[in-house]
Order: C-alpha cells, then sequence, then structure tokens
C-alpha cells in the first residue's frame, strides 16, 4: 500500500461520509458550555451517530481561538484529529492534524501554520510506517498541497534511504535534487531533475503492512 498526503482509508471514509450525508440526516447541538461565545462542545451526529465532535472556543457562534476537532466514521473509528488555532470556523494558524489508520494508529500528520484550512507558511508533514516509526518526512514552506523545503524517506530499520531538496507541485511532482543513501547512511548518489510520486514511493520495506 503506497501513501500521499491523505491516506486511501480516509479519502475512502471521507467520501463514503459525504455519500452518508446526501442521504441522511445531519444535525449539530452544544452539548456542553457557550458555543456562541466562550468555550463549549458541539457534536455533528449523522442519523443519530457522532461523526465529528469539537471541544474549544468560540466566537458569534464560529469555532475561533484554540480547539481540538476529531472526526469519527459511521461506525464511531476516529480517522482525523485536528488540534490547534481556528478563525472563523476554519484551520487557521498553528495546529497539527492527524490521520489514522481503522485501528486508530496514526498513518501520517501535519504539524505547522494553516491559514483558512489550508497548509500555508512552514510545516512538517510525516507518514509513518508499521512500526509508529518515520517513513517520510516533509518539512519547509507550504502553500496549499506545494513544498519548498526538504523531504526524507527513510527505510523500515530507520535508516535513510533519500533526501530530496527543492520544489514540489500537489506533493506528487518534485522539481530539485535526490540524494541516495545506503544503509550506513553513506551518499550512493546524487542526481537533479523532476521526480514525480516522490511523496508515494516510499521504499519498499517501509511500507505499512
Amino acid at each position: 500500500m503506497m501513501y500521499s498526503k491523505f491516506s486511501t482509508y480516509s479519502i475512502f471514509l471521507t467520501v463514503g461520509l459525504s455519500l452518508a450525508i446526501l442521504s441522511g440526516r445531519l444535525a449539530a447541538e452544544c452539548v456542553q458550555g457557550d458555543c456562541h461565545n466562550g468555550r463549549g462542545r458541539d457534536e455533528q451526529t449523522l442519523n443519530g451517530q457522532v461523526v465529528e465532535v469539537y471541544e474549544g472556543q468560540w466566537k458569534d457562534g464560529f469555532r475561533e481561538g484554540s480547539g481540538t476537532v476529531s472526526a469519527y466514521t459511521i461506525g464511531g473509528v476516529m480517522y482525523r484529529r485536528y488540534s490547534g488555532s481556528f478563525h472563523r470556523g476554519f484551520y487557521h494558524g498553528y495546529g497539527k492534524e492527524v490521520f489514522f489508520e481503522s485501528n486508530e494508529q496514526a498513518e501520517s500528520s501535519y504539524e505547522g501554520s494553516f491559514e483558512y484550512g489550508h497548509r500555508s507558511g512552514r510545516g512538517v508533514h510525516v507518514v509513518y510506517n508499521a512500526r509508529g516509526g518515520v517513513a517520510l518526512r516533509a518539512e519547509g514552506i507550504w502553500q496549499d498541497n506545494d513544498l519548498t523545503g526538504v523531504v526524507e524517506r527513510f527505510r523500515l530499520d530507520g535508516s535513510i534511504a533519500s533526501r530530496f531538496t527543492g520544489e514540489c507541485q500537489y506533493v506528487q511532482r518534485c522539481e530539485g535534487q535526490v540524494t541516495r543513501f545506503d544503509r550506513r547512511g553513506n551518499e550512493v548518489s546524487v542526481e537533479n531533475g523532476i521526480f514525480t510520486d516522490y511523496f508515494v514511493n516510499i521504499p519498499q520495506d517501509n511500507i505499512r503492512r
């Protein structure tokens, strides 16, 4: 199974939940505190099943300030969580978003700056391996799905496999320099050019099984 910014599992859940919303009844309720101006807990339900929970600060009925939002499948399994700053209901400012596998093990995360729900500014994107270690780490300046910075890919034993430096568009088409390493950390090769699916083709022995 290969990985990109969002997991296949998370995409499946998002699409599935969207279809369920179209065919079901979505409702929101403030279950604790003040969800207009203050601090409160809001739950969104679909046909009686909780699919999203927000707990944090509110202003004029919007999520504003610091808070945490967790998203759940229809079966009650959490697949996404964001903790950080909000503005007018959007992720805005500094925060961390984590995507989870079906067993609620962290699959990937992004920590850094957001602007109206989009990655914008300095941040770190991480993809985790089957052991919970780091398979891929991308750090730099983000603009939506574009990155200018450094992307490192790791083997399952933790050794670095390659390091990319340059610009990536939509985390799929990267232009810059790739340095490859052996398991002892010795430089094996250096290549300049355009690399497609760099975020997807993680070393084969580091793919979650």
